[in-house]
């Protein structure tokens, strides 16, 4: 059985609508020390109060056991 764990471009690797690549490569690394491996990321695209909005999700995955 696997667990899975979703970060957004909301959770800290993203400021201003651009993607701070070092912060962003730091959150994979502490993620797949912590037995996480990346399986996919999609785009959402929604209307927001000053415009349209994109957001990123990177879904995680790992053995309930690890």
């Amino acid at each position: 059985m696997k667990r899975y764990k979703v970060v957004t471009s909301q959770d800290t690797v993203f400021w201003g609508g651009s993607l701070n690549s070092d912060a962003f490569e730091e959150r994979l690394n502490s993620a797949a020390a912590e037995g996480w491996e990346l399986v996919t990321t999609t785009t959402v695209e929604s209307q927001g109060f000053m415009g349209e909005r994109h957001q990123l999700f990177f879904v995680f995955a790992q053995d309930a056991g690890a």
